[in-house]
């Protein structure tokens, strides 16, 4: 074995004059006996006495020691960001001491191409050597949301998956572009990578990856809400007005909960309209939404990913519309991302999957129709509430007739589709900027 030579360099600690040699004396022994004894310090509880005796290998002092810990820790770092293929055989050639004939009868390789892997993975190691040391900031995304019918939390929720997601989101990289770009050893990217390709969470690019999803920065939403301003005070006086000359006509609808007032009809009121009319502006502009594409899972639509400013993940002032079929009625949950409601939302998905809501008569809850536990919950939900000595519902029941005729009191005619006309180019011209050109189909989702 050849003895490892190690030189002071400028820019670096040590300059390696033998790759190979410097693995595998570093890998092999100092490894190994580091791992062994971390075993042995978590199995127990820590003894100073027994750091006496740790002695280097080649004798020396402890700051010498310390130093080679240093030096085989990023070894063993870099050797994880290679890919499965080279990592094997780079692990079973060097801790494994397997020969190369061996490892090319293991593997379907000839020696020569065992040979170029291995060196190729050096090569690699030592290209990595100053990329090791990172620091690692946590991913606040808002992954609640999307714009079909699919879970996208299932897939999003872990900053491993928004890691791999989020270092191959500007272009594809491979599983080893990724490690050495996250700091992740390959080996959980691999595995992690077959998940998220089934959520359609990312895609496969050739040999590489690529996120398969817009994210919306905080910068971007700062610049897209500078052309927005203008246009804000118009359309909320515009729905001032609107709301104060028709809620008396809501009023004699009929449905339950008519009489609310504006004040709470408001908040079905206005986004309905809001999304009404940006459906009619964008096909004047022009902008076709395309299809809702099917997806692994059996769901379908596309991921809303946004940047939020802090771990609660929560977009202030985002918006939204969930709906929760059941077998004979929709619940809908227009929601501010601000004040969105966890249990809230649990309440609505109970109600609808047990038909809750046809079974009472002018919102009135039967007595035994909802188990105590779960009527507290609505009640402290505001769900369900109490009405002298009886339980009722605290939201308003439409028929589809009665919804037909509330929301065509608000529609606005045609006030407000010039303005979005003339805005919605603008915004996504802008919005296009922010993102990598193979997600642009996207943008009118």
């Amino acid at each position: 074995m050849r003895k490892t030579s190690l030189t002071r360099s400028h820019g670096h600690k040590y300059e390696i004059a033998s790759p190979e040699a410097w693995v595998w004396r570093i890998a092999h022994n100092r490894y190994a006996r580091y791992v062994r004894r971390r075993k042995e310090a978590l199995a127990h509880t820590v003894d100073y006495e027994q750091w006496e005796g740790f002695e280097p290998e080649d004798g020396g002092d402890f700051v010498s020691e310390l130093i080679s810990r240093d030096e085989y820790e990023w070894i063993f770092r870099a050797l994880h960001t290679l890919s499965c293929d080279y990592r094997r055989l780079t692990i079973d050639y060097y801790l494994g001491g397997e020969p190369v004939k061996s490892l090319a009868a293991k593997y379907s390789l000839s020696e020569t191409a065992v040979k170029w892997r291995m060196n190729v993975s050096r090569e690699k190691i030592r290209e990595r050597k100053d990329n090791m040391n990172r620091i690692y900031n946590r991913i606040n995304w808002n992954t609640r949301c999307c714009n079909g019918s699919f879970d996208p939390g299932a897939y999003l929720n872990s900053q491993l998956s928004r890691a791999i997601c989020l270092a191959a989101y500007e272009r594809p990289l491979t599983a080893e572009e990724i490690s050495v770009a996250t700091g992740i050893p390959a080996l959980y990217i691999e595995d992690e990578l077959p998940r998220l390709e089934y959520g359609d969470a990312i895609a496969r690019v050739g040999s590489k990856w690529a996120a398969d999803f817009i994210i919306l920065r905080r910068s971007d939403r700062s610049e897209l809400m500078h052309i927005l301003k203008p246009y804000i005070g118009g359309i909320a006086d515009h729905f001032e007005r609107l709301l104060e000359s028709e809620g008396g006509k809501a009023a004699k609808l009929g449905f339950y909960g008519a009489g609310s007032g504006m004040e709470r009809l408001g908040y079905i009121a206005v986004p309905h309209a809001m999304r009404a009319a940006i459906g009619r502006a964008m096909s004047l502009a022009g902008l076709n939404r395309g299809e809702y594409p099917p997806r692994r899972d059996g769901g379908y639509g596309w991921y809303i990913v946004s940047e939020t400013e802090d771990e609660y993940e929560r977009t202030a002032h985002s918006t939204g519309c969930n709906a929760v079929g059941g077998s004979r009625m929709t619940l809908y949950y227009y929601h501010i991302g601000k004040y969105f409601d966890d249990c809230l939302y649990q309440g609505i998905r109970e109600l609808a999957k047990a038909d809750i809501v046809s079974r009472c008569a002018d919102g009135r809850i039967a007595d035994g129709l909802i188990g105590e536990d779960a009527l507290a919950r609505y009640v402290g939900s505001r769900l369900v509430v109490r009405d002298g000595g009886e339980f009722r519902l605290g939201f308003p029941v439409f028929t589809a007739r009665q919804f037909e005729n509330f929301t065509r009191l608000f529609d606005g005619g045609t006030e407000l589709e010039p303005i979005f006309a003339e805005l919605l180019p603008d915004l996504r011209a802008k919005f296009a900027r922010f993102v990598p050109a193979r997600l642009d189909a996207q943008i009118n989702q």
